[in-house]
């Protein structure tokens, strides 16, 4: 079993204040005489997504991963926010490659497990954001001495990488 996750406190507090503010301004324009107009409304919608993108932006920075590699060829992933978790089971011939990648437009550094879909489309799960390759590279070295294999059964080495 592998535990990944960091807690990313400052962004947690952040977003969530983000979030806040666009909650507050929301409720100030419905107060307000405006509020209560067709650009009121829009203005609500506005807030309504600014408030929502903080709040997944806010729970994406504290969540925690465990994966765990059974004997019957399995890997189940639990995903937990403060306790409150979610597990998914995947097979071993569905994982496409497990290592350093460059998530998103904005080519941040990740820790990624990359999954096989029925469609010729691959999906990532992004398991640490905000790392470098290095880190990515001598992490895979160390759960590889503890026995956890992933990066081999996916067909990839530990210090093969693709971007």
């Amino acid at each position: 079993m592998v535990e990944i996750g960091r807690y990313r406190w400052k962004a947690f507090l952040i977003s969530l204040l983000w979030s806040f503010i666009w909650t507050v301004a929301a409720a100030r324009a419905y107060e307000s005489s405006w509020g209560r107009t067709y650009l009121g409304y829009l203005f609500l919608v506005l807030c309504a997504l600014l408030a929502s993108f903080g709040t997944i932006l806010a729970v994406n920075s504290v969540l925690w991963r465990t994966l765990a590699l059974s004997p019957s060829s399995e890997l189940r992933l639990r995903t937990s926010f403060f306790g409150v978790g979610r597990n998914k089971s995947i097979s071993l011939s569905d994982v496409n490659s497990f290592g350093f990648g460059l998530a998103t437009h904005s080519l941040t550094p990740v820790l990624r497990l990359e999954l096989r879909t029925p469609s010729a489309r691959t999906k990532w799960v992004v398991l640490a954001s905000m790392t470098s390759e290095n880190e990515v590279n001598a992490f895979l070295r160390d759960i590889a001495a503890q026995g956890f294999q992933l990066s081999r059964l996916a067909g990839r080495t530990p210090v093969e990488t693709e971007s």
